[in-house]
C-alpha cells in the first residue's frame, strides 16, 4: 500500500481557515465526516485534540503531523492542509505551521499507524517534495507529486 492509496481529492483542504490548533483539528474533522471517512466528527475531534495536547505533532519547518486512533474505522486515512496565515502549532524551532498532514488509523491498528506515519516522515524528508509544497499545488497535483515521489524513492506503507 501506498500513501497516495489512502489519501483522496476531498481531503485535500488547500485553504484553512483555522486560527489556532484547536479550529484546524475541528476542521479536519468536520472534513472527515462530510468526506464520509468518518461518522462521527466530534468524536474525531477529541481524539484529536487530546492527541495534541500531550504534545505538538508539529515536526518543525511549518509542518505538522496530527494524528489519532480511533474506534469504527476500517482503514487508515490521511487528510491534507495548508493554512496561507500560518498557524501557532507549538512547533520547537517556533515557526508558524503552514502545512498539515492528518494521519487517523483504526484503534486496533498500531503497526499499520506506525507505519504510515513512518512513510509519511520520508515523504516530507524530500526536498524536492518539500520545495513543490511551498508551492501550494492544487489538490490533483499535490497528489501527482506524491505519486511521483513515492516511484521515484520507494515511499510506501
Amino acid at each position: 500500500m501506498k500513501l497516495s492509496d489512502v489519501i483522496t481529492q476531498d481531503l485535500i483542504l488547500t485553504d484553512m481557515k483555522g486560527k489556532d490548533p484547536a479550529s484546524i483539528l475541528r476542521e479536519f474533522a468536520e472534513a472527515a465526516s462530510k468526506a464520509g471517512k468518518y461518522p462521527d466528527p466530534d468524536l474525531l475531534f477529541d481524539r484529536l485534540n487530546d492527541r495534541e495536547k500531550q504534545e505538538s505533532t508539529c515536526v518543525g519547518n511549518g509542518i505538522a503531523i496530527p494524528h489519532c486512533k480511533v474506534e469504527n474505522l476500517p482503514d487508515v486515512f490521511i487528510a491534507i492542509g495548508y493554512s496561507a496565515q500560518g498557524v501557532d502549532f507549538k512547533a520547537f524551532d517556533g515557526q508558524l505551521t503552514y502545512f498539515f498532514f492528518l494521519v487517523v488509523s483504526p484503534a486496533n491498528s498500531s503497526v499499520q499507524h506506525l507505519r504510515t506515519l513512518a512513510a509519511l516522515s520520508r515523504l516530507l524528508r524530500s526536498t524536492n517534495f518539500i520545495s513543490h509544497l511551498r508551492e501550494r499545488p492544487d489538490s490533483a497535483h499535490l497528489l501527482q507529486l506524491i505519486k511521483q515521489e513515492e516511484e521515484e524513492s520507494k515511499v510506501s506503507l
